[in-house]
């Protein structure tokens, strides 16, 4: 899909509504902080929350697409941090509206538990604050296709035929969600995962680099599918999987890191 995508659709949050649909197609590059002279806040468009790897790869997309990112949040960066020539500023900063209000914030913490957890931590704090959806240009969204808000679809990602993606999911690069997939909250599909037709993926659940899910299967919720693992048949939650077929390694609780 090119890179007119995000103001195809209004029922899709891709775009910062700060950002005009006109400005995202020609390409902006990412820019350095400025302040607001009638305000005096120096945040001045979107935010990315986190600053590790899933992070840096928003920054990448954000350039594509054309959205311009004023910096990122982490909970106690050095001082005078910098990632990929941009700020790096205190949550505590960010969140008490000391150095003003964003335009939106994209959540950038590749763990799903963590990553709903700072979701939950901003609306506390900053109430109705957008979270567009952020898709690469070289990514397709079906027509039909169905998204919430805080999407981060990553380059050569597909999402197929009245596929439903919930709220904050995150698919990596070539990541496959075939036709009537159904995706919760907070769910990651890793780099070349991919999910045949009608399969279900309840919250927060990871699917491992590479791995392949059959049609009309079910996963539950906070589960762990292993790098590589072929899944033939419904995964009850709370749990680790691997394998070709795979079978259940050990129970987790929610929460339980595995990155």
């Amino acid at each position: 899909m090119g890179a007119g995508l995000a103001g195809s659709f209004a029922r899709r949050r891709d775009l910062d509504p700060g950002i005009s649909r006109r400005d995202a197609g020609q390409g902006r590059s990412r820019r350095a902080p400025r302040a607001r002279k009638a305000s005096g806040s120096v945040i001045d468009s979107v935010v990315v929350f986190g600053a590790g790897r899933l992070a840096r790869c928003i920054l990448d997309t954000a350039e594509a697409t054309g959205i311009a990112i004023w910096g990122l949040v982490d909970r106690n960066p050095p001082s005078g941090a910098m990632v990929h020539g941009l700020p790096v500023i205190r949550e505590e900063d960010m969140l008490s509206g000391a150095l003003g209000r964003p335009s939106g914030i994209l959540v950038g913490i590749g763990d799903n538990w963590k990553r709903a957890q700072a979701v939950e931590q901003v609306r506390q704090c900053m109430g109705d604050i957008p979270f567009p959806n952020l898709i690469h240009p070289r990514a397709y969204v079906a027509r039909s296709a169905e998204l919430g808000e805080g999407a981060i679809v990553l380059a050569g990602a597909v999402i197929h035929t009245e596929a439903q993606i919930g709220d904050h999911v995150a698919l990596w690069s070539n990541a496959v969600v075939e036709h009537n997939c159904r995706l919760s909250d907070f769910v990651t599909l890793a780099p070349g995962a991919i999910l045949g037709g009608n399969v279900t993926v309840e919250q927060r659940s990871f699917i491992g680099v590479g791995a392949t899910v059959s049609h009309e299967v079910s996963i539950g919720p906070d589960v762990v599918v292993g790098n590589g693992a072929a899944v033939i048949g419904d995964l009850v939650g709370e749990a680790v999987y691997a394998g070709c077929p795979a079978r259940e390694l050990r129970k987790r609780r929610p929460g339980d890191p595995y990155l």
